[in-house]
């Protein structure tokens, strides 16, 4: 979580700081999966923005977390919005980092209400370093 706050801190956003700082970590571990929950406060009602900031922010510390490189760019990302999270509901976040390559990583974020789906998502990250 440390380093995920790095990373936020680093972009300056006051929005996904905001976000940041409601989520609290639930596990995660160096194959490349983080759970985290996060409470819908009654600013995030009726916007998608915060699953999107969500996605990308836990999306990017997946992998992270799987191969120790910040990956700079979105390439490809496909979000299937199923259903709306009630306010104060507890959100469940779970990203799992599949691949992470020398130029591309590719993983998927799922964001579910108990056993509720309410979010899908895969992205393809690539490393800006690599060129």
């Amino acid at each position: 979580m440390e380093r995920m706050r790095g990373l936020m801190n680093a972009s300056g956003g006051k929005f996904d700081r905001a976000l940041l700082y409601t989520m609290s970590l639930v596990s995660a571990n160096s194959d490349g999966r983080i759970e985290v929950d996060f409470v819908v406060g009654d600013q995030h009602t009726n916007v998608w923005t915060p699953s999107c900031s969500l996605i990308d922010l836990i999306g990017t510390s997946s992998i992270v977390v799987k191969s120790d490189v910040f990956y700079g760019m979105s390439v490809d990302v496909s979000v299937s919005y199923i259903a709306a999270a009630p306010e104060y509901a507890k959100v469940r976040i779970v990203s799992v980092c599949h691949k992470a390559g020398k130029s591309l990583a590719f993983m998927t974020v799922t964001l579910s209400v108990g056993d509720k789906l309410i979010a899908k998502d895969s992205v393809t990250m690539f490393n800006t370093a690599s060129i």
